[in-house]
């Protein structure tokens, strides 16, 4: 969350680069988001189909 700070106090500063170095900050952090995002609901997925699985072995 400190992260999520210092980046929004960089967006608004006057320096172009210091902006544009903020806004690929804030892009890459959703980026990384989804992925882990992504791999929470396809583990999920996995091990539910593995449960579905194991009780028709039964």
């Amino acid at each position: 969350r400190y992260m999520i700070l210092v980046v929004r106090k960089a967006v608004f500063r006057r320096e172009i680069e210091v902006r544009v170095s903020a806004t690929s900050a804030i892009v890459h952090l959703i980026l990384s988001e989804q992925k882990v995002g992504k791999m929470d609901s396809d583990s999920v997925s996995e091990i539910s189909s593995q449960a579905s699985c194991s009780q028709q072995a039964e």
